[in-house]
């Protein structure tokens, strides 16, 4: 099941101006363990943004890494020695 997270955004106007800041809910997709899921243990100088540009070719899906293993609130940097999954579906 999705989680859902609120996300603030800037509401454009019909004229093209910028209005107020609203919120929008996003739906974080589950990250399920899978039998293809890959892991390993983290080192010095590991980050989230780093590891989803080595596995999935795309740094702006390290909350699909943070998100499988309860990580990165704060910071993309990941304690060395921590047990990370690789989720192998990156949807």
């Amino acid at each position: 099941m999705p989680l859902y997270e609120n996300e603030k955004i800037t509401q454009q106007l019909s004229n093209g101006k910028l209005g107020p800041k609203v919120y929008r809910p996003s739906i974080i997709p589950s990250t399920t363990p899978d039998s293809r899921d890959t892991y390993f243990y983290s080192r010095e100088g590991d980050r989230l943004d780093l590891l989803a540009n080595e596995f999935y070719g795309d740094v702006t899906l390290w909350w699909i890494i943070a998100n499988a293993n309860n990580i990165g609130k704060g910071t993309l940097a990941i304690t060395p020695g921590k047990l990370i999954r690789i989720p192998f579906r990156a949807t």
